[in-house]
């Protein structure tokens, strides 16, 4: 990472789109065969013109997918504005749960898609490439708090339960990388800690991904710079490493590479059978699975 306060170059390479369930992924799939093929143009087209995504349900996968497009196609300003489409039509979906739970009570097909978690923090992070294009940091920076935001109404909404995406150490290490290109070493060094501590207590034990080597560095750098001397040498011992600064005319590349489109919802179903057990008990059981759920049958003389 540049010190000097220069602002970094990013690169954007490969493609990374919002696929929905098998049903849509199935009737758009000329729209990603030309994505993923680089034919951005006639991606665009085709979605423009694709009955299923048009579909009011799909509203905001349509969105979605417009936004990552137009930012493939470098039309930074149109993506963002897609993007804050999507996000309205998320928070007005958000808040109309009955209507939701009407549908699917009803009929599923005609539900409208409510969206994912990673979608919605992908949307701020596609926002975020685009201000950087834009040479807008100030812009990018809104965009990271928004990401950061989102994460922790991710998390507050499952309650004791922890959720594993509660933490997104990518989005810090990126709001740590804008922070330096501003000089503010500090909130840099706060966001690149972060980031470890993410890799340290969830992404290691979760998903066996350890702290990159980058991100040590980052660290024990920001820390110099922002005159932690203490914080410094904790984390040289801590990383085995030595801050070493760098030369006045050093500059970086920083290649963000996205691999693949998004996943596809597909359904699955278990077929369980009312087996009557020990003591009047009974069971939902499905031997080939090795599945049984036991649950107590209320007598006729008890009130449920």
């Amino acid at each position: 990472m540049n010190t000097t306060g220069r602002v970094t170059l990013v690169l954007a390479a490969a493609v990374l789109m919002a696929a929905g369930c098998a049903t849509y992924a199935e009737r758009t799939d000329q729209v990603n065969k030309h994505f993923i093929s680089g034919r951005l143009e006639q991606a665009y087209s085709a979605l423009q013109s694709n009955k299923t995504s048009l579909e009011p349900r799909n509203s905001l996968l349509h969105h979605l997918n417009l936004g990552t497009l137009s930012h493939h196609l470098e039309n930074y300003e149109q993506s963002n504005a897609e993007f804050e489409v999507a996000y309205d039509l998320a928070e007005e979906t958000r808040l109309n749960i009955g209507e939701i739970v009407l549908a699917q009570m009803t009929n599923p097909e005609v539900a409208q898609y409510r969206g994912e978690d990673f979608e919605f923090v992908l949307l701020h992070y596609y926002k975020v490439l685009n201000f950087l294009s834009m040479n807008d940091i100030d812009g990018a920076l809104v965009e990271v708090r928004r990401i950061n935001i989102r994460l922790a109404e991710i998390n507050s909404g499952y309650g004791q339960h922890s959720n594993r995406y509660a933490v997104d150490a990518f989005a810090l290490n990126v709001s740590g990388m804008l922070y330096e290109a501003l000089g503010e070493y500090n909130d840099a060094f706060i966001a690149y800690r972060n980031a470890y501590e993410a890799y340290v207590q969830v992404y290691a034990p979760l998903f066996d991904i350890a702290p990159p080597e980058q991100l040590k560095l980052d660290v024990i750098r920001t820390a110099a710079l922002s005159g932690l001397t203490d914080e410094r040498l904790y984390y040289e011992s801590l990383f085995n490493l030595e801050y070493e600064p760098d030369p006045p005319e050093y500059g970086s590349v920083i290649v963000l590479w996205h691999s693949g489109l998004g996943p596809v919802k597909a359904e699955s179903s278990i077929n369980l059978v009312v087996v009557e057990g020990a003591g009047g008990g009974l069971a939902f059981v499905n031997r080939d699975l090795g599945i049984s759920v036991p649950f107590a049958a209320a007598s006729s003389g008890q009130k449920g």
